[in-house]
C-alpha cells in the first residue's frame, strides 16, 4: 500500500469548437443566474451538471491503469471499490483528507494493499488532481478512471485534465438529494466552476466530454 503526503476524442472543426463553447457558455451563465438570484430554483441547476458528463461504457475500456475516487461521499468510495473488483490488474487510489474509512472498507472488501495508493492531504478538487498526478505510476497508453458525484464531475474533469491525468468519467447520481441540499451543492459547484477558470485551475469554464481541458 503507498501511502503518500503529497499529494480522445476525434479534434473538431474550429466553428463547431467555437459554437460548443457558446453554447457551454449560455447554460453556464444560465445556471449562476439561478443560484444567485433565484435560490428556490437553484436546484434546477444541478441537472446540468450531472448530466454533462455521461458514464462511459465499461465493456469498452481496455488497458485501464486504475480507478481514482475522490473522497467526500462514501457512495464514491462504495462505487469505486466495486470497479476495482471488477478490473482485477488495476490500481485503486483514494484521495482526500481523512479518508481512513474508506481504505478500511477497501481492505475489508478485498483489496490488497499493493493495489492501493492513498493521498490524504488534499482538501479540494484542486489539491486532489495535483497532488494525484504526483503519486501516480504512469504507463504509456493507458488512462485513469474517476469516479465522483455527477454534479461534482465537471469541475473534477477539468482541474485533473489541467494537471495532465489522463482521466475517463463514472459519475456517481445520488438518488437522496433533497432540494435544500440540491440547492447548495449546485450553488456550490457553479461558483466552484467559476472560480477554478478564474484562478487557472481549468482551462474550460465549463470542462465538457468533447474537450481535453
Amino acid at each position: 500500500m503507498h501511502y503518500v503526503s503529497l499529494r480522445f476524442l476525434p479534434p473538431m472543426s474550429h466553428g463547431a469548437k467555437w459554437v460548443g463553447r457558446l453554447r457551454a457558455g449560455f447554460v453556464l451563465a444560465s445556471m449562476v443566474f439561478l443560484v444567485t438570484y433565484y435560490a428556490p430554483l437553484a436546484a434546477v441547476a444541478i441537472q446540468p451538471l450531472e448530466s454533462r458528463f455521461a458514464k462511459i461504457d465499461a465493456n469498452a475500456i481496455n488497458n485501464l491503469e486504475g480507478i481514482i475516487v475522490l473522497g467526500g461521499s462514501f457512495d464514491r468510495v462504495i462505487e469505486a471499490v466495486r470497479l476495482a473488483q471488477a478490473f482485477p490488474d488495476t490500481k485503486l487510489v483514494i484521495s482526500g483528507f481523512n479518508e481512513d474509512r474508506s481504505l478500511a472498507y477497501a481492505l475489508a472488501a478485498g483489496i490488497s494493499p499493493e493495489r492501493l495508493i492513498l493521498e490524504t492531504t488534499s482538501r479540494s478538487t484542486f489539491q486532489n488532481a495535483v497532488h494525484t498526478a504526483r503519486v501516480l505510476p504512469t504507463r504509456q497508453g493507458r488512462g485513469w478512471l474517476l469516479v465522483t458525484s455527477a454534479f461534482h464531475m465537471a469541475r473534477a474533469m477539468g482541474s485533473f485534465r489541467a494537471a495532465g491525468v489522463d482521466v475517463l468519467p463514472w459519475p456517481i447520481t445520488s438518488v437522496d438529494i433533497g432540494l435544500t441540499r440540491s440547492d447548495g451543492l449546485a450553488r456550490h459547484e457553479v461558483l466552484g466552476l467559476l472560480a477554478y477558470r478564474v484562478l487557472g485551475r481549468t482551462h474550460r469554464l465549463y470542462p465538457g466530454p468533447d474537450e481535453r481541458g
